[in-house]
């Protein structure tokens, strides 16, 4: 009889595999903060920043890629006042976004950490169109 059972299998690569891709860092770095996250928790790409192993655009432009998301600089967005008004500040504060790009119909917005993009899915509903999402820093969402 035939096996028809089935295997998860990973898709994503890991976010290590991507930065050595990417010559940010080394598989030494990389098993140091896998050290330092058994010892005391955390992310893997924020222990990687803390420690200096890598720059928080790496680790930016690194998730990007493993989530399948664009990135940004916010600090060269230009902020038309159209754009300003397409979503009210207290709600991209509540939501952690910022709005990047507005078209008909569309809206992209910032986000800083790709695991929360079901608030795309929320802005969908509040906004009535389209919206997608980009990368950019944390310490420029907030």
């Amino acid at each position: 009889m035939a096996d028809t059972s089935y295997r998860y299998t990973r898709t994503k690569k890991l976010l290590g595999q991507i930065l050595k891709e990417m010559k940010a860092c080394h598989e030494g770095m990389i098993q140091e903060a896998l050290s330092v996250q058994k010892r005391e928790g955390g992310q893997l790409g924020q222990i990687l920043v803390r420690l200096k192993h890598i720059r928080e655009d790496q680790l930016i432009a690194a998730l990007g890629k493993q989530a399948g998301f664009e990135t940004v600089d916010l600090a060269k967005v230009v902020f038309t006042p159209e754009l300003i008004e397409s979503i009210d500040a207290s709600t991209a504060r509540i939501f952690g976004v910022v709005p990047v790009r507005k078209e008909p119909g569309r809206l992209t917005v910032a986000i800083a950490n790709p695991q929360h993009s079901t608030v795309l899915d929320d802005l969908r509903f509040l906004t009535g169109g389209e919206v997608v999402g980009v990368l950019a820093p944390e310490a420029q969402v907030k």
